[in-house]
């Protein structure tokens, strides 16, 4: 599924939101955002534990 996705975001463009706290997968991502109680603590391309996923 991920490589779908990664596929669609590369080739026609698609941006996908993806929730996880799977550490594989958001570092598969080229931007991840941290929340905290609704509030966002980290925006960056850096390794991350739990983050939204931004394709």
């Amino acid at each position: 599924i991920m490589a779908l996705f990664l596929a669609l975001n590369r080739d026609i463009g698609v941006t996908i939101l993806i929730v996880t706290h799977d550490p594989a997968i958001a570092a598969r991502c080229p931007r991840r955002i941290v929340m905290h109680d609704g509030r966002v603590r980290d925006d960056n391309r850096g390794v991350l534990r739990d983050a939204v996923c931004l394709l």
